[in-house]
């Protein structure tokens, strides 16, 4: 969700389109709250939060197709590891805000493929 973030983020400010602009605030928005509820989740859990980043944070101005594949494959890897996640945690409390954020995650991929479409 951090790498997310920070992507949207430095994409935002290079996006020349405005609802493109608009669309990667709300999701680095978005993205925030999922890292949250993350965070919360693992400390219920009893565990301790890690914050990694990859080296994969690309900033500065790309071709928008670029932009949009960069963010589809990282929602699509998100998606797949919140998958997993509810796979090992059986119990309904838990899945719950998985769940939530998997929703979110689909619904940022239906944009970007509407994005392409309207580019």
């Amino acid at each position: 969700e951090y790498e997310g973030i920070f992507e949207y983020q430095a994409h935002s400010r290079h996006a020349k389109h405005d609802n493109l602009t608009e669309t990667f605030q709300q999701f680095c928005s978005d993205e925030t709250e999922h890292a949250k509820l993350l965070i919360h989740e693992i400390r219920k859990l009893g565990g301790i939060p890690r914050v990694e980043i990859g080296q994969n944070i690309k900033e500065g101005e790309y071709p928008l197709m670029d932009l949009l594949d960069i963010h589809e494959k990282g929602e699509l890897a998100s998606i797949a590891l919140l998958e997993e996640a509810m796979k090992n945690v059986k119990d309904a409390e838990y899945n719950y805000p998985f769940g939530k954020i998997i929703r979110d995650e689909k619904e940022h991929l239906r944009r970007i493929k509407e994005l392409r479409r309207e580019h």
